[in-house]
Order: C-alpha cells, then sequence, then structure tokens
C-alpha cells in the first residue's frame, strides 16, 4: 500500500513538472525578436481584397481604392526576408525570421506584397492591403524597420556552429527566397493566419535547400497551435569516408608483423628459422604493396576531391549567372509592361479626346441641320397651307353652359394627357381656359408634363385639371374671345402655333347673319390666311331655316365644315379628337 502511494506521488510531480515545462516550451513571443506585434495579433488580421490597394503618390504611401473593384486573386504564398535575421542573446540555437505574405492578381499576374494598414496610416493596425504595382514591393525592400510589423518564424539547430552556418547561408542568398516552389493556387483568403497556414502545410521551405544539417522551422502563435516541422538536409557521405581507412590497416598490420615475426627468443631448429623467416619476408612484400595501393588510391581520392571541387564552383559560377540573368529578364520585362502601360494610357487618352472632339463635331452639325430642317417643314408648310407651327393650342371655354359636362371634359382630358406620356410622338401643347373679365389661365403645358404623376399629388396632371377647370363663368363671347388667343399667338417668342382646338358653346354668337359683324370673324379668317388651322368642338346644335347655330355659324366665319365638330357628351368622341389633335400614337 505504502509502495503504491509513493508512485502516485511521483507522477503527481512529473506531471506537474511536465506541465511546467510544456508550458515554458510554448511561451515564445514574436514581441520579443523585435516584433511590433505578438504573432497571434498578426496572423488574425485579416486581408482586405474589396478594393483597396496601396500606391505611391507624391513621395507618399497612401492607401486608395481602384477603379475595378474587388481584386480577384488566382494564387497566394509568402517569402522569407534572408537579409535582416533576427537573434536573441544567450539563445545560440535559434534564428529568426520574417515572413512576408503576397498574392497573385488575376489582372496582373503578378506577386504582390500584403502591406499592414500601419506602414501607411499611423492609426490603428486593423488590415492586410495589396499592393498596386509589382514594383510598389519596395515598401517592403528597403526599410528593414517595416519588418517588424510581419509574422516571425523561428528556425532552431542543434548546435552553435549549426546556427552560424545558418546565417550565413541565409545572407549570401538573394533578400528574399520563396518558401515553396511555385505558389500555391487559391480565389479567396481571408486572414493573414489562414494564408501561412496553407503555406507551412506544405511542410518544405526552400530557402533552406543546401544545408548540410537539419533544421526545424517554427511559426509561433502564442494563443494557439504553432505550426512546426523539421527540414532534412542531409549530405550525401563524401568519398572520402566511403573507403576504408588502407593506412591504419598497414600499420596495424606492421606492429603484428613485427610481433609475430621478431625473432625467436626460444632456440629452434634452423629449417624451421628458415621457414618463418621465408614467411616474414612475404608478409613484408604484401605489407609493401598494399601501402602502394594506399599511395594509389590517396592520390585517386585527392583528384577526385579536386574535380568535385571544380565541378561545385562552376555549379555555382552557373547559379548565379543563372539567378542575375533571370533577375535582369524580370526588371526588363516589367519596365517593358510599364512602358507598354504608359503608352496604352496616353494612346487610349488621345483617342478619348478625339472621340469627344467628333461628338461635338458631329452634335453641332446635327443641331444646324435639325434648324435647317424645321426651317424647310416650315416653308412646306405654308406652301401647302398646313399649319405653319408645330405647337398645338387646347382652349377652353370656361362657359356655364358647359357646367354640366365638367366631369366629362376634366377625366378626358386626364386620360388624353397621361396617353401623351407613353406616346411614341409627342406634339407640344399649351393648355389655355378662358375666364370672365376677358383673361386667360394656363393651367397646363407639354413642357412640364413628364415631370407630373397622374395622379396622388396636388401637383398632379389630376390636381392641375381639376383646379384650372371649374366651368361657372359668364359674359363669355366666342368669337371675340378667340383676340385673347390670336394676341398669344403673335407675341409668341418660341415655336409656333400650327393648331388651334376650341371647345365651345358658342355663347354670344347671334344666330342671324347679318347680326355677325365683319370684325368677329377677323380672327379666323387671319389664321386661315396665316395657316394656322381651327378646329371647333361645339355644344350647339345646328338650326333649320334662316337662323344659324352650331357649326353653321363657324362656316359662316370661315371655318371648313370638317374643321367642326357637334360634340354633346361622349366621352369617347372627345377623347378621340383631342388624341388625333396631338398625333397621339400608343
Amino acid at each position: 500500500m505504502l509502495k503504491k502511494t509513493i508512485s502516485r506521488l511521483i507522477l503527481m510531480s512529473a506531471a506537474i513538472w511536465g506541465g511546467i515545462a510544456t508550458e515554458t516550451a510554448f511561451s515564445t513571443n514574436a514581441k520579443q525578436w523585435g516584433n511590433a506585434y505578438p504573432n497571434s495579433n498578426l496572423l488574425a488580421l485579416s486581408i482586405n481584397l474589396r478594393g483597396a490597394c496601396v500606391k505611391k503618390s507624391r513621395k507618399r504611401w497612401k492607401k486608395t481604392w481602384s477603379s475595378g473593384g474587388k481584386v480577384h486573386i488566382t494564387a497566394m504564398g509568402a517569402l522569407v526576408d534572408t537579409r535582416y535575421p533576427a537573434v536573441i542573446p544567450n539563445n545560440e540555437l535559434v534564428v529568426g525570421v520574417r515572413i512576408i505574405p503576397y498574392i497573385v492578381s488575376k489582372k496582373q499576374g503578378k506577386k504582390l506584397f500584403l502591406i499592414p494598414e500601419q506602414l501607411i496610416e499611423k492609426n490603428d493596425f486593423n488590415e492586410f492591403y495589396p499592393t498596386y504595382l509589382w514594383k510598389a514591393n519596395a515598401l517592403v525592400r528597403h526599410n528593414s524597420n517595416n519588418l517588424k510589423y510581419y509574422p516571425l518564424v523561428l528556425l532552431k539547430v542543434n548546435s552553435e556552429k549549426e546556427r552560424k552556418s545558418l546565417e550565413k547561408h541565409l545572407k549570401k542568398q538573394k533578400w528574399q527566397l520563396g518558401i515553396l516552389t511555385y505558389p500555391i493556387k487559391a480565389t479567396s483568403v481571408k486572414t493573414v493566419g489562414e494564408l501561412l497556414e496553407k503555406v507551412f502545410s506544405q511542410k518544405r521551405a526552400k530557402f533552406l535547400e543546401g544545408l548540410p544539417f537539419d533544421v526545424v522551422v517554427e511559426l509561433i502563435h502564442e494563443r494557439g497551435n504553432t505550426i512546426r516541422f523539421e527540414v532534412k538536409n542531409v549530405e550525401k557521405p563524401s568519398v572520402e569516408k566511403s573507403y576504408v581507412d588502407v593506412k591504419n590497416v598497414v600499420d596495424k598490420s606492421t606492429s603484428l608483423t613485427a610481433h609475430f615475426c621478431s625473432p625467436p627468443k626460444i632456440s629452434l631448429p634452423q629449417s624451421q628459422q628458415l621457414e618463418i623467416g621465408k614467411s616474414c619476408q612475404d608478409d613484408k612484400d604484401k605489407i609493401d604493396k598494399l601501402k602502394e595501393e594506399r599511395n594509389n588510391l590517396k592520390t585517386q581520392l585527392d583528384e577526385a576531391d579536386s574535380r568535385i571541387e571544380s565541378l561545385e564552383q562552376q555549379r555555382q559560377k552557373q547559379a548565379v549567372l543563372l539567378e542575375k540573368g533571370k533577375t535582369d529578364c524580370e526588371a526588363q520585362l516589367n519596365e517593358a509592361n510599364s512602358r507598354l502601360a504608359e503608352e496604352c494610357s496616353d494612346k487610349n487618352r488621345q483617342l478619348t479626346n478625339e472621340l469627344a472632339d467628333a461628338k461635338r463635331l458631329v452634335q453641332s452639325h446635327l443641331e444646324v441641320v435639325e434648324k435647317l430642317k424645321k426651317k424647310v417643314e416650315l416653308l412646306q408648310r405654308q406652301l401647302n397651307g398646313q399649319p405653319s407651327g408645330n405647337h398645338r393650342l387646347i382652349v377652353l371655354s370656361l362657359t356655364r353652359n358647359l357646367r354640366s359636362k365638367e366631369k366629362v371634359i376634366r377625366e378626358t382630358l386626364i386620360k388624353v394627357f397621361s396617353n401623351w406620356k407613353t406616346s411614341e410622338t409627342k406634339t407640344p401643347f399649351t393648355l389655355l381656359t378662358i375666364q370672365t373679365g376677358i383673361r386667360l389661365n394656363y393651367p397646363l403645358t407639354s413642357d412640364e408634363l413628364p415631370r407630373l404623376p397622374i395622379e396622388g399629388e396636388e401637383k398632379s396632371i389630376k390636381g392641375k385639371v381639376e383646379r384650372g377647370l371649374r366651368f361657372a363663368k359668364h359674359n363669355l363671347r366666342a368669337l371675340d374671345d378667340l383676340k385673347l388667343v390670336d394676341k398669344i399667338i403673335r407675341e409668341r417668342k418660341g415655336e409656333a402655333i400650327g393648331s388651334v382646338l376650341y371647345l365651345t358653346d358658342n355663347a354670344g354668337i347671334s344666330s342671324k347673319k347679318r347680326n355677325i359683324p365683319s370684325q368677329q370673324r377677323g380672327v379666323p379668317l387671319a389664321w386661315r390666311k396665316d395657316g394656322i388651322r381651327l378646329k371647333v368642338l361645339t355644344t350647339e346644335k345646328e338650326k333649320k331655316g334662316e337662323e344659324i347655330a352650331g357649326c353653321q355659324l363657324w362656316e359662316y366665319a370661315g371655318v371648313a365644315e370638317k374643321q367642326c365638330t357637334y360634340w354633346q357628351e361622349n366621352s369617347d368622341t372627345l377623347k378621340k379628337e383631342l388624341e388625333v389633335f396631338l398625333g397621339i400614337t400608343k
């Protein structure tokens, strides 16, 4: 029983100390190595691909928004900065390097670094943004202080000698090396941590190739799972180690021979002594032969080492030349792409300006042609006796005799004006009303009609018609009141009036021809002479006998028989007359 209790106490102590050791092992913080923030904070930051990017303007880096919208990516990866490895005193087995994530833009097809917001705007560190162009990657390339805003990766070795070799290996490389040979294909990524997890999950480190020892790679995550893997870099054994140490064998053989072939201290027969001496001589000849073979092998090994060293030097020179040629080609290609983009931009700008000038010239010519066309049309109308203008007048006499038809007239006008808004041809018009006191009112014009709703508001087609048409006036005179309309026509400065539609009850016109003075008939006759067509809708019936009424009065006043219509209360007839007058087509 006592033994079991002691065993349990030992196990509990081991567990406690094991937990403390585990906690200490994972307590490494990136800030200890000179980073501005712990790795966990950096890995949690999002990557902004909504259209923002980093661009240099007036010798200053700033965040801007691209007109192309969201940045579409095709691949992603990360580079290791080899120029500024980090070390901590008293920690001789670890070297720290910074990881610079990048994306490959679908539009440009180049590696674009992800730049921390802290480098652009000195405010809260919230997101990473892609660079605008490949050459904008220089924001990280030329400033070692900017690297403290990137995640830290630790490289662990087994001895101080290996650590020094690792530092030397990193510094003699290019300033940045890829972790993988090729970027990882991807179309979306949200955070820096998500991007680096995909990269390090490959468990490869291209930048460590060529080392003669193993290296443990750790991506620190203070509040999560640290990604850790080992890179095997065991070199093949040299030729010298693959052969037997002949000198050692010969030396041992010589000592054995001296031991066994020395003159015997015991007395032997002479025949036996001769036999032993002969055997010793044979062994000595064999030893000399082995020495000679050893010397030949050593010479061959020296020649092989010299050959290997020469080949290695050639390989390194070729690698340097190849890398230099690759860098030069990339620089020339980037310069050519940049120059081509600028030339295309200038050419597009020039073509755009020329196109705008051509459009303005065509527009000015079209305006001249349109004016000439209208002038020719006006002359043609005058020659053919047609209305001289395109503008139409709808004139309503608000006499109290039409009060019974007020509702029908209002509703019909609202329908016709609503159809005018959707008509393929929109003839310009003005609605006029004649009121008591020889006054004209303008309830509605075609210029304001497109902006008005049909109903529902005070300023609507229905509202304007209902407020402007109140048939309760008296002392109106159908012929004399046309003088007001004629004055408007003569004083009009805009488009000429071509037709007039007149709705009246013939108030104030005598039923006897001799009682109608010529001055009353003057306006219709003058309009007819000027090519202004008068269309009359009258609610008065014709009479038989000597007296005249209805359309007979207007025929006597110079209005053609076909241009006068008797109308009672049929809304369809009124609607048809108005739509024909305004040229409404559906």
